[in-house]
């Protein structure tokens, strides 16, 4: 594999780590509306339940990645 293609790989699942995390994004104004500041609150089980589904999908398709992300 090519410098560049690893590079593009790696930035694909980076993106779709970011993009499976934001889905539990909230509003977290609502738990404490004197915080302004932009987090996101997670399972702690978050990244086993990201792999395992992206296992899924790369056994299905080995170059979803590259279908589903945006770049």
């Amino acid at each position: 594999m090519k410098e560049d293609s690893r590079r593009t790989y790696a930035r694909c699942v980076a993106q779709n780590l970011y993009n499976f995390m934001n889905s539990y994004s909230s509003d977290l104004s609502t738990i404490n509306p004197y915080n302004s500041s932009n987090y996101m609150v997670v399972p702690q089980d978050f990244l086993d339940k990201w792999f395992k589904k992206f296992e899924e999908k790369f056994r299905r398709d080995p170059n979803f990645i590259f279908k589903t992300t945006d770049q």
